[in-house]
Order: C-alpha cells, then structure tokens, then sequence
C-alpha cells in the first residue's frame, strides 16, 4: 500500500487544532470562574461549547459540505480587480 505524503502534515495539523481547540475552550471557563466567581457558570459554558460534539457532521443532500466559489478568484497573474472573460 502507497503511503500518503501528506498524512504526516495533516495529522500534525489536526494535533496542534485540537490543542489549541482545548486551550481556549479551558481558558473561556477559566475566565468565567474568574469573572463570576461561579462554577456552576463556567461548567454551562463548557457544556454549550461540547454539546453539539456527540451529534457530529451532517451531510448536506447536495453533496459535501464546502465553500460555494465561482473559480474566479485571483490567481496567478492575476490581480485582485481584473474582469475574467
């Protein structure tokens, strides 16, 4: 089976995310705790933050989800104003 050479820097990517993802939501309760002085408080931030996680994805019907593009965008000698015939 042929490796993927692009497995490696995408499963780093998705590590790192997933740090960064942890860090902020931790420091958000933090912070409430901090601001409110209430446990209760944060653990409902908390709890706001995670809850849609178990659901996961949903596929759209029309296909993948993604961003809609025209495949006009400014590309190589090409400037941000140019008309594209």
């Amino acid at each position: 089976m042929p490796r993927d050479r692009n497995a490696g820097p995408y499963l780093t990517g998705v590590v790192v995310s997933g740090f960064g993802s942890s860090a902020m939501t931790l420091a958000v309760g933090v912070r409430l705790k901090s601001l409110t002085g209430s446990g209760s408080l944060a653990a409902l931030a908390l709890f706001c933050v995670w809850a849609p996680t178990p659901a996961g994805p949903r596929r759209c019907p029309g296909g993948p989800p993604g961003l809609a593009t025209t495949g006009r965008g400014a590309g190589p000698g090409r400037r941000a104003g140019d008309t594209v015939h």
